[in-house]
């Protein structure tokens, strides 16, 4: 039974389109890179760990990626969307339920930003969320250039100690001291 299972489950990703098997390759060498980087430095996994993890070949790899920072690259990117969304349906909000939903954003997608981290990687994150908090800022004042700069690192900091620590309070109590800190 398992056998005619897996002929099956074979035979339904010959059928899907090439975009589909492709999404499903990406998703296997990352979720593979995500895994190996539990246990494993960086610099020590090789292309062929991520392959045989993955169940993928170097083939496959190479069609999707041309390094393992690539990978990095994606996932930056998986996880910067992610964060994007939350902020687009927002409106009616106010600003504490806005930074729960952004924490909460964080923790559903903590193995990626581990995954950042462990590979040290990290100051992309911070590059990105400077770029962020620079394009909502309300003017090009030398006073709003180092309060964005302020906000970023802030931020940076608040999150990865919160990650890093397994979420010891609550994305409810993280987001109040964030509202109290900045009313100081």
């Amino acid at each position: 039974m398992s056998n005619e299972k897996t002929v099956s489950d074979k035979l339904d990703v010959l059928r899907m389109s090439n975009e589909e098997a492709n999404k499903i390759t990406k998703e296997c060498i990352e979720t593979a890179l995500i895994e190996l980087l539990k246990n494993e430095d960086f610099e020590k996994i090789t292309i062929s760990n991520i392959v045989k993890r993955a169940g993928v070949s170097r083939m496959a790899y190479y069609r999707n990626y041309s390094s393992k920072e690539d990978i990095l690259s994606s996932l930056i990117n998986e996880f910067w969307n992610a964060l994007e969304r939350t902020f687009t349906p927002m409106p009616t909000l106010s600003q504490v339920d806005t930074i729960i939903k952004i924490f909460d954003t964080l923790k559903e997608y903590q193995d990626i930003y581990k995954v950042i981290l462990k590979a040290s990687k990290g100051d992309h994150i911070l590059k990105s969320l400077n770029e962020f908090i620079f394009n909502v800022a309300p003017d090009d004042s030398l006073k709003s250039k180092y309060s964005a700069y302020m906000a970023s690192g802030l931020l940076y900091n608040i999150i990865t100690e919160w990650i890093k620590n397994d979420f010891e309070i609550s994305s409810e109590e993280l987001a109040k001291t964030c509202i109290e800190f900045r009313n100081l």
